[in-house]
């Protein structure tokens, strides 16, 4: 996978562990700190407050398979909420199409770490420390990723609030090709992706040829600023997006 995405300009992120995962346990009992990233096996894990909010997995590059879309509707000046592990951040410096790049971030710790870990960041970006539904601003593409989990209802609910304050020519956010395939195969969105992993749900080829009709109808029914794709640039999106799906 990482060969593919390095047709598209992506590198991993550089990460450094803050804990030896022998000398804690796992789970919020285990925790001191207010940030945390454990490695084990060939996955890092991200910690705030003892919660796992985001997962890398460097042998095959599935988080960043995830994030592919964001890159790829990207252009002009670029806000981008939620900064993680700076996977899609990192990404967005290398795409030729942007102008400029600013992040909002609400955790001083993950900015902190940043600093530290993935410097260029701070030369190539504006960092803001603030939360993403209070600030006001204006630009071209809008990418929302600070979501964890809320259900696809509430994160719909919260773009739409969120496009009040910050106006865009288009957006994208995590993780809207789970609806896209959702409403493709007429399935319940929810637990999309581990009926995939379980073998309880199989994408139909066939079915992508109708992507373009489901993709118009979420942006008409939900009234979101989403770009405008050909059918086969949505078919590209959905195929890199799925192999998040594979089991890991």
């Amino acid at each position: 996978m990482l060969d593919i995405l390095k047709k598209w300009n992506y590198n991993p992120p550089n990460f450094k562990l803050t804990v030896d995962k022998t000398t804690k346990k796992l789970g919020p009992t285990g925790y001191k700190k207010p940030l945390e990233i454990i490695k084990n096996d060939n996955c890092y894990n991200l910690y705030v407050n003892g919660i796992q909010w985001m997962m890398y997995e460097i042998d095959n590059h599935h988080q960043a398979s995830q994030l592919f879309s964001h890159y790829y509707i990207s252009s002009g000046n670029v806000i981008a909420t939620g900064l993680g592990f700076g996977i899609r951040e990192l990404w967005l410096l290398n795409n030729p199409n942007i102008k400029s790049l600013t992040i909002l971030e609400n955790n001083k710790d993950i900015i902190e770490y940043h600093k530290e870990v993935n410097p260029i960041l701070f030369e190539k970006a504006k960092i803001i420390n603030c939360d993403a539904r209070t600030y006001k601003g204006k630009c071209d593409t809008l990418l929302l990723d600070h979501y964890e989990f809320e259900s696809m209802t509430n994160i719909i609910e919260d773009v739409k609030n969120i496009t009040k304050n910050i106006k865009c020519r288009n957006l994208w956010f995590w993780h809207l090709e789970t609806q896209i395939l959702a409403d493709l195969h007429k399935v319940d969105e929810h637990n999309l992706t581990n009926r995939f992993r379980q073998g309880e749900f199989k994408i139909n080829i066939e079915t992508l040829n109708n992507i373009k009709i489901v993709y118009e109808n979420i942006k008409l029914n939900y009234g979101l600023k989403l770009p405008d794709l050909s059918k086969e640039e949505l078919q590209l999106i959905i195929t890199i997006y799925t192999h998040f799906f594979q089991k890991m």
